[in-house]
């Protein structure tokens, strides 16, 4: 089922990304974080991530049945590429 990121869960993904994949820290070594909002409900659609690699996740069109901070946090944990 299709879910965006709430402001609390996008606070909790920051802090994580900080303890374990912040840039010249080790993980995924992630410098930025760019999300996209959705300005008529204030929830996030979409969130871009920049470091060694970019990556961008977006639950429009093909990923539109994903719930955005489960399928973040399995990427960053490894368990999808």
């Amino acid at each position: 089922m299709r879910r965006a990121m709430e402001w609390d869960e996008l606070a909790d993904l920051l802090e994580y990304i900080n303890d374990h994949h912040r840039f010249g820290k080790g993980g995924k070594h992630i410098k930025y974080v760019v999300p996209t909002i959705d300005t008529r409900t204030a929830n996030i659609h979409a969130i871009e991530f920049h470091g060694m690699e970019t990556r961008t996740f977006s639950i429009t069109n093909e990923n539109k049945d994903l719930d955005l901070f489960e399928w973040i946090m399995d990427w960053l944990d490894g368990k999808t590429q």
